[in-house]
């Protein structure tokens, strides 16, 4: 079990596109409705609640400009023992 601290992202975002964190926490291997529900981080550095065994996390980016694509180059997740 450990406490989550924080989810910071290394992304490109052109004009017209947008990348989006988003993840949610739990106890068993495979999520179930024990684990929450999606949480949105908000920038990049942003915090993260909740402690838990497992966490798991999506990236979604969009674009308004088909001639433009985010890039995620990686994403950091810090937890506290």
């Amino acid at each position: 079990m450990v406490g989550w601290g924080g989810a910071a992202r290394t992304a490109t975002t052109p004009a017209g596109t947008a990348v989006v964190v988003q993840y949610r926490t739990g106890n068993t291997p495979t999520p179930d409705a024990s684990w929450t529900s999606f949480t949105t981080v908000s920038t990049s550095g942003g915090a993260l609640t909740g402690a838990s065994r497992y966490v798991q996390f999506t990236v979604r980016e969009t674009t308004s400009d088909s001639k433009q694509t985010p890039m995620v180059k990686d994403v950091t997740l810090a937890f506290a023992r």
